[in-house]
């Protein structure tokens, strides 16, 4: 399971508020309450991968994580959790919402309640979301010509209260995923662990991840409202060069590692795809063009030349991180 692009969005809104003076911004809460949502949904998701990891069946499966499929012209069905076994492509809709809920119809939806039975928050029906994701899921097969049984349910991972279930039996709590598997109908019919990890390579070539960078753009934040040099990854304040590779926080006096890297992360997650070579050279107040041209071969940015105007980019496709992002 590769790294999921919503932790890569998430790094990247912490460093937005990192680099701008968002207590008075008119996108900080905005901001923040995505980050909030974005974290619970990363954290939900986890704890499902992390039960899933240590089942064990007297059958081969294959757990893939945040899948998104092409069903046609620019239509896309986006999976959290997808599980081959033999017969099934098993997709768990996860929902990390604690608290009181009760699932209503006309419109269809997910409400949270407080003590008073009165609705704080409004969700969208997960299990309408679950049966899209299925009927997606189920055309993108067929267009492959394979054949499998779709299943699925929702998964809610924050042990909520239900005052009012739905009744169609597709809503579990984490434990009850060994119980669904468990229902697997073993023989000679089913998919073998070879021909399921070549149908999972299948799954990972025709993956299309969204990439909603730059995300500055989301929250209509101009390109002057962000610190664009480098900052300590610990408080966000100015960093000062000291030697070559050594940077110390002015504020807090923190040798900072990684400065290059981050400072060109933050760069093509939150400003734009494409960077000059001029560009890197003001960004770290570098003297020549050959260092700029060290920073460039060190982190593999692709070439792009545009009649005389050479540009460069980084490929969000590969997830070539050029660090370890912090946790």
């Amino acid at each position: 399971m590769n790294r999921s692009f919503s932790e890569l969005n998430r790094y990247g809104l912490k460093r937005i508020l990192m680099r701008a003076n968002l207590q008075q911004h008119r996108k900080m809460s905005d901001i923040r309450f995505r980050l909030y949502t974005l974290g619970a949904g990363i954290a939900g998701e986890q704890k499902v991968l992390d039960y899933l990891k240590n089942l064990r069946f007297g059958f081969p499966f294959r757990v893939l994580w945040d899948i998104r499929l092409e069903v046609s012209s620019r239509q896309y069905v986006q999976i959290d959790l997808l599980v081959l076994t033999p017969t099934r492509a098993i997709i768990y809709e996860v929902k990390n919402i604690g608290g009181r809920l009760r699932f209503e119809d006309n419109p269809a939806r997910l409400d949270k309640v407080d003590a008073d039975g009165f609705i704080s928050d409004s969700f969208e029906c997960p299990v309408l979301q679950l049966e899209e994701e299925m009927a997606g899921l189920r055309q993108w097969l067929e267009m492959n010509r394979i054949s499998s049984t779709v299943d699925g349910a929702v998964v809610m991972t924050a042990n909520p209260v239900f005052e009012q279930a739905k009744k169609d039996g597709r809503v579990f709590r984490l434990r009850e995923i060994r119980r669904h598997l468990a229902t697997e109908r073993t023989g000679p019919s089913g998919r073998s662990g070879p021909q399921i990890e070549e149908l999972a390579k299948l799954f990972m070539r025709a993956h299309e991840p969204y990439f909603p960078f730059p995300l500055r753009n989301q929250f209509n934040i101009q390109e002057n409202e962000l610190y664009w040099g480098p900052i300590c990854s610990d408080c966000g304040e100015l960093v000062i060069r000291k030697s070559e590779r050594t940077w110390i926080c002015r504020a807090c006096g923190t040798r900072c590692k990684n400065v290059f890297e981050e400072t060109l992360l933050d760069w093509f997650l939150l400003k734009g795809r494409l960077i000059s070579s001029e560009d890197i050279r003001h960004l770290f107040s570098l003297a020549d063009r050959r260092s700029a041209s060290w920073i460039i071969r060190r982190f593999e940015l692709d070439r792009i030349q545009d009649s005389r105007l050479v540009l460069y980019s980084w490929d969000y496709s590969a997830l070539r991180l050029p660090y370890r992002l912090n946790e």
